[in-house]
Protein backbone atom coordinates (compact mmCIF):
# COMPACT_ATOMS: atom_id res chain seq x y z
CA UNK A 1 0.00 0.00 0.00
CA UNK A 2 1.83 3.45 -0.82
CA UNK A 3 1.65 5.87 1.69
CA UNK A 4 2.17 10.17 1.99
CA UNK A 5 2.68 12.85 4.67
CA UNK A 6 -0.16 14.83 5.70
CA UNK A 7 0.75 17.69 4.60
CA UNK A 8 -0.35 19.93 7.74
CA UNK A 9 1.16 17.15 10.48
CA UNK A 10 3.48 15.07 8.15
CA UNK A 11 2.30 11.94 9.69
CA UNK A 12 1.89 9.30 6.99
CA UNK A 13 -1.04 7.88 5.22
CA UNK A 14 -2.81 5.54 2.99
CA UNK A 15 -2.44 7.28 -0.52
CA UNK A 16 -6.14 7.75 -1.29
CA UNK A 17 -7.20 8.74 2.09
CA UNK A 18 -8.78 12.11 1.94
CA UNK A 19 -7.90 13.11 5.69
CA UNK A 20 -5.36 12.36 7.66
CA UNK A 21 -6.00 10.04 10.86
CA UNK A 22 -3.74 11.97 13.32
CA UNK A 23 -5.04 15.34 12.74
CA UNK A 24 -8.12 14.90 10.99
CA UNK A 25 -7.11 17.49 7.29
CA UNK A 26 -8.11 17.51 4.06
CA UNK A 27 -5.68 16.29 2.12
CA UNK A 28 -4.84 17.32 -1.52
CA UNK A 29 -6.59 15.17 -4.16
CA UNK A 30 -4.75 12.24 -5.71
CA UNK A 31 -4.79 10.76 -8.93
CA UNK A 32 -8.34 10.46 -10.33
CA UNK A 33 -9.52 6.72 -9.99
CA UNK A 34 -12.84 5.96 -9.65
CA UNK A 35 -13.04 3.05 -8.08
CA UNK A 36 -9.90 3.87 -5.36
CA UNK A 37 -11.77 7.09 -4.58
CA UNK A 38 -14.93 5.30 -3.70
CA UNK A 39 -13.20 2.63 -2.03
CA UNK A 40 -14.17 -0.01 -4.53
CA UNK A 41 -12.16 -2.85 -5.94
CA UNK A 42 -11.74 -2.52 -9.86
CA UNK A 43 -14.40 -4.87 -10.43
CA UNK A 44 -17.70 -4.35 -13.12
CA UNK A 45 -20.29 -5.58 -10.56
CA UNK A 46 -20.54 -2.95 -7.69
CA UNK A 47 -23.37 -2.45 -4.76
CA UNK A 48 -25.05 0.39 -5.92
CA UNK A 49 -26.80 0.96 -2.19
CA UNK A 50 -23.11 0.72 -1.13
CA UNK A 51 -22.07 3.43 -3.51
CA UNK A 52 -25.16 5.48 -2.66
CA UNK A 53 -24.09 5.80 1.23
CA UNK A 54 -20.80 6.36 -0.01
CA UNK A 55 -21.71 9.30 -1.66
CA UNK A 56 -23.76 11.10 0.99
CA UNK A 57 -20.82 10.26 4.05
CA UNK A 58 -18.67 12.14 1.40
CA UNK A 59 -20.56 14.41 0.32
CA UNK A 60 -21.26 16.16 3.89
CA UNK A 61 -17.72 15.75 4.39
CA UNK A 62 -16.71 17.48 1.26
CA UNK A 63 -19.66 20.03 1.90
CA UNK A 64 -18.08 23.60 0.77
CA UNK A 65 -19.83 25.35 4.12
CA UNK A 66 -17.80 22.85 6.22
CA UNK A 67 -14.34 24.94 5.14
CA UNK A 68 -15.75 28.26 5.11
CA UNK A 69 -14.03 28.78 8.48
CA UNK A 70 -11.20 26.99 7.51
CA UNK A 71 -8.21 27.62 5.33
CA UNK A 72 -8.70 28.36 1.44
CA UNK A 73 -6.22 25.68 0.69
CA UNK A 74 -8.38 23.53 2.49
CA UNK A 75 -11.22 24.98 0.33
CA UNK A 76 -9.91 24.17 -2.23
CA UNK A 77 -9.19 20.92 -1.68
CA UNK A 78 -12.94 20.15 -0.63
CA UNK A 79 -14.08 22.12 -3.78
CA UNK A 80 -11.99 19.28 -5.56
CA UNK A 81 -13.24 16.74 -3.68
CA UNK A 82 -16.67 17.67 -4.48
CA UNK A 83 -16.44 17.68 -8.27
CA UNK A 84 -14.59 14.05 -8.56
CA UNK A 85 -17.06 12.82 -6.41
CA UNK A 86 -20.03 13.72 -8.54
CA UNK A 87 -18.32 12.12 -11.55
CA UNK A 88 -17.37 9.13 -10.08
CA UNK A 89 -20.59 8.76 -8.39
CA UNK A 90 -22.58 9.06 -11.46
CA UNK A 91 -20.06 6.93 -13.81
CA UNK A 92 -19.58 3.86 -11.32
CA UNK A 93 -23.63 4.01 -10.52
CA UNK A 94 -24.44 3.87 -14.20
CA UNK A 95 -23.63 0.20 -15.67
CA UNK A 96 -23.17 1.69 -18.90
CA UNK A 97 -20.83 4.05 -17.80
CA UNK A 98 -18.72 2.00 -15.35
CA UNK A 99 -17.93 -0.27 -18.27
CA UNK A 100 -16.85 2.32 -20.59
CA UNK A 101 -14.74 3.89 -17.47
CA UNK A 102 -13.03 0.37 -16.89
CA UNK A 103 -11.98 -0.10 -20.21
CA UNK A 104 -10.78 2.94 -20.55
CA UNK A 105 -8.40 2.44 -17.51
CA UNK A 106 -7.13 -0.74 -19.04
CA UNK A 107 -6.34 1.07 -22.43
CA UNK A 108 -9.22 -0.41 -24.23
CA UNK A 109 -10.64 2.07 -27.18
CA UNK A 110 -14.66 1.87 -27.57
CA UNK A 111 -15.54 2.82 -31.15
CA UNK A 112 -17.96 5.40 -30.44
CA UNK A 113 -17.97 6.50 -34.26
CA UNK A 114 -18.64 3.43 -36.42
CA UNK A 115 -20.20 4.02 -39.23
CA UNK A 116 -20.77 0.07 -40.07
CA UNK A 117 -24.18 -0.48 -39.74
CA UNK A 118 -24.77 -4.08 -37.51
CA UNK A 119 -25.37 -6.91 -39.10
CA UNK A 120 -27.86 -8.41 -36.95
CA UNK A 121 -30.04 -5.23 -36.97
CA UNK A 122 -29.26 -4.41 -40.79
CA UNK A 123 -32.73 -4.98 -42.15
CA UNK A 124 -34.57 -2.68 -39.29
CA UNK A 125 -31.90 0.26 -40.03
CA UNK A 126 -32.53 0.15 -43.24
CA UNK A 127 -36.26 0.04 -42.92
CA UNK A 128 -36.01 3.30 -41.08
CA UNK A 129 -33.75 5.07 -43.36
CA UNK A 130 -36.00 4.45 -45.95
CA UNK A 131 -39.15 5.51 -43.41
CA UNK A 132 -37.22 8.68 -42.32
CA UNK A 133 -36.20 9.75 -45.45
CA UNK A 134 -39.97 9.36 -46.82
CA UNK A 135 -41.43 11.36 -43.60
CA UNK A 136 -38.69 14.35 -44.05
CA UNK A 137 -39.48 15.04 -47.34
CA UNK A 138 -43.31 14.06 -46.71
CA UNK A 139 -44.55 14.82 -43.00
CA UNK A 140 -48.19 14.00 -44.07
CA UNK A 141 -46.94 10.82 -44.95
CA UNK A 142 -48.37 7.75 -43.36
CA UNK A 143 -44.64 6.72 -41.65
CA UNK A 144 -45.03 8.47 -38.05
CA UNK A 145 -46.51 5.23 -36.95
CA UNK A 146 -44.12 3.24 -38.34
CA UNK A 147 -41.35 5.24 -37.06
CA UNK A 148 -43.02 5.22 -33.27
CA UNK A 149 -43.00 1.60 -33.78
CA UNK A 150 -39.33 1.56 -34.97
CA UNK A 151 -38.37 3.59 -32.12
CA UNK A 152 -39.78 1.31 -29.69
CA UNK A 153 -37.97 -1.26 -30.99
CA UNK A 154 -34.83 0.22 -30.89
CA UNK A 155 -35.08 0.36 -27.32
CA UNK A 156 -35.75 -3.18 -26.87
CA UNK A 157 -32.62 -3.94 -28.87
CA UNK A 158 -30.30 -1.74 -26.66
CA UNK A 159 -32.07 -3.00 -23.84
CA UNK A 160 -31.16 -6.40 -24.63
CA UNK A 161 -27.79 -5.17 -25.48
CA UNK A 162 -27.35 -3.73 -21.84
CA UNK A 163 -28.78 -7.57 -20.67
CA UNK A 164 -25.87 -9.00 -22.63
CA UNK A 165 -23.03 -6.64 -21.38
CA UNK A 166 -24.41 -7.29 -17.99
CA UNK A 167 -23.88 -11.28 -17.69
CA UNK A 168 -20.18 -10.49 -18.92
CA UNK A 169 -19.63 -8.64 -15.42
CA UNK A 170 -19.89 -11.75 -13.63
CA UNK A 171 -17.23 -13.02 -15.84
CA UNK A 172 -15.01 -10.32 -16.11
CA UNK A 173 -15.16 -9.99 -11.62
CA UNK A 174 -14.44 -14.10 -11.43
CA UNK A 175 -11.42 -13.99 -13.92
CA UNK A 176 -8.36 -14.98 -12.37
CA UNK A 177 -5.38 -13.65 -14.96
CA UNK A 178 -5.31 -10.20 -16.95
CA UNK A 179 -5.71 -12.41 -20.69
CA UNK A 180 -9.29 -13.37 -19.37
CA UNK A 181 -10.28 -9.82 -18.10
CA UNK A 182 -9.02 -8.29 -21.37
CA UNK A 183 -11.00 -11.02 -23.08
CA UNK A 184 -14.01 -10.13 -21.44
CA UNK A 185 -14.03 -6.11 -21.84
CA UNK A 186 -13.06 -6.88 -25.80
CA UNK A 187 -16.35 -8.92 -26.02
CA UNK A 188 -18.36 -6.17 -24.26
CA UNK A 189 -16.45 -3.31 -26.74
CA UNK A 190 -17.86 -5.30 -29.74
CA UNK A 191 -21.65 -5.00 -27.90
CA UNK A 192 -21.09 -1.42 -27.35
CA UNK A 193 -20.45 -0.88 -30.82
CA UNK A 194 -22.98 -2.04 -31.99
CA UNK A 195 -25.37 -0.13 -28.90
CA UNK A 196 -23.78 2.94 -29.83
CA UNK A 197 -25.35 2.48 -33.82
CA UNK A 198 -28.68 2.07 -32.05
CA UNK A 199 -28.28 5.06 -30.43
CA UNK A 200 -27.32 7.11 -32.33
CA UNK A 201 -30.34 6.20 -34.73
CA UNK A 202 -32.58 6.10 -31.72
CA UNK A 203 -31.33 9.88 -31.05
CA UNK A 204 -31.99 10.51 -34.61
CA UNK A 205 -35.43 9.58 -34.23
CA UNK A 206 -36.06 11.37 -31.30
CA UNK A 207 -35.59 14.68 -33.09
CA UNK A 208 -38.14 14.02 -35.44
CA UNK A 209 -40.86 12.09 -33.45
Amino acid sequence: MNSKSCWKCKSLIEEFRHFCAECDTIQPPSEENFYKFMRFEKKLGICTATLQNRYYELSRKFHPDYYQNKSSQELTFALKYSSILNRAYFTLKNPIARVRYLMMLEGIHENRDSGSIPVKFAEDIFEIQDCLMEYKSNPESHCEDELQNHHQKLKLDIDEIDQHIHKYFQNYDASENDKEKLDVLNNISLLLTDRNYLDKMKTELDGVL
